[in-house]
């Protein structure tokens, strides 16, 4: 149902293929139900998303860091001035 509905916006937007007035009317009514059935976050969800997102970030902002930056690249992680000063000729 979004791929169809994105499609239809697509198709508008483009103006290829060419409908009538009167099948772009049926054609936008539909897209208005399969977007309302498809496209609905309640905003209780996107803040509770948003919270625990962040809190566990806050939590565990060290593992992450580690993992992302020794584990998956294989580095030691230093500050940037120091691999800075390091890479710099002068």
């Amino acid at each position: 149902m979004y791929l169809v509905s994105e499609a239809l916006r697509i198709m508008k937007k483009s103006g290829k293929p060419q409908f009538t007035t009167q099948d772009w009317t049926v054609l936008t009514n539909y897209k208005k139900y399969t977007d309302n059935a498809t496209k609905f976050i309640p905003t209780w969800v996107k803040v509770a998303v948003a919270l625990a997102l962040g809190m566990g970030t806050m939590v565990g902002w060290k593992r992450i860091v580690i993992t992302v930056g020794e584990k998956i690249g294989k580095d030691h992680l230093t500050y940037v001035r120091e691999r800075r000063r390091k890479s710099l000729p002068w």
